[in-house]
């Protein structure tokens, strides 16, 4: 009995171990760099599936992105070339970033992935495949948002710099923009503004330029990302994407 005890709290005790060892294996970096119509990953090795920080430098937008069945490479370059807009319906948009943004995303085992950089028909394209899981953890963000049709959910507040979870948990592309407020604006006018979408109006709430908070995705994605406000106090979210604003598509936050 006291045996049987004994082999019951090693098994135990491997398993904690085991656990805190996968807790503990850092999520890998790739580096993605976009200069001269080329583009460069930079990993510390072969790119697994899991958590994945992406960091991005050089010109345009980063996109990564997985082929929607039945698409080709090249059908992706040629209509990225002609019209951008119709390229959104050849792909499932996982993360977007422009330059200086880091963000980390969930990759899936034994999955090619497009990257793409640029725009138009000096848009830039690469792939790679994923390996066996890495094992990685994805650190707690310090905020969690829900985007809906059509409005985002989540707590009240945000964090001045920090991780901000979004997940697309609606049906179409969204995105997130937060535009800093000016001192006592009521919330009913920042609704008015953004709902009506004039850029005279909207000018009107507005104090500053907006942060990024989440790049265009697809339905059904998740990224972390790492965000950093000018300064304290309240901000407007808004996605613009197909007029979504006009739909009341807008939150105001405040940031902390």
């Amino acid at each position: 009995m006291r045996g049987l005890k004994l082999a019951c709290g090693a098994t135990l005790l491997l398993g904690v171990l085991v656990t805190l060892a996968a807790a503990q294996t850092p999520v890998p970096t790739v580096a993605v760099t976009h200069a001269r119509g080329s583009i460069t990953l930079e990993a510390s090795g072969p790119i697994g599936a899991g958590p994945t920080r992406f960091t991005y430098s050089g010109r345009g937008e980063f996109n990564l992105a997985t082929l929607r069945p039945g698409v080709t490479l090249d059908q992706l370059r040629a209509t990225l070339s002609r019209d951008e807009e119709a390229a959104l319906g050849l792909v499932f948009l996982e993360a977007n970033a422009e330059p200086g943004r880091s963000l980390t995303v969930d990759l899936r085992p034994a999955t090619t992935y497009v990257v793409a950089a640029g725009a138009g028909s000096s848009a830039a394209l690469t792939t790679f495949t994923t390996g066996a899981p890495t094992g990685a953890r994805a650190p707690s963000p310090d905020a969690r948002i829900r985007m809906v049709d059509y409005g985002f959910r989540g707590p009240n507040t945000l964090p001045r710099n920090g991780s901000i979870r979004v997940q697309n948990v609606g049906t179409t592309f969204h995105f997130a923009l937060a535009f800093p407020l000016r001192p006592g604006v009521a919330d009913r006018r920042v609704g008015r503004a953004f709902r009506g979408g004039s850029d005279r109006a909207i000018g009107r709430v507005v104090g500053g330029p907006p942060v990024t908070v989440q790049g265009l995705i697809s339905q059904g994605t998740t990224n972390d990302n790492e965000v950093r406000f000018a300064r304290r106090g309240r901000y407007a979210m808004v996605c613009f994407f197909g007029e979504h604003n006009r739909l009341g598509m807008y939150r105001v936050y405040r940031v902390r």
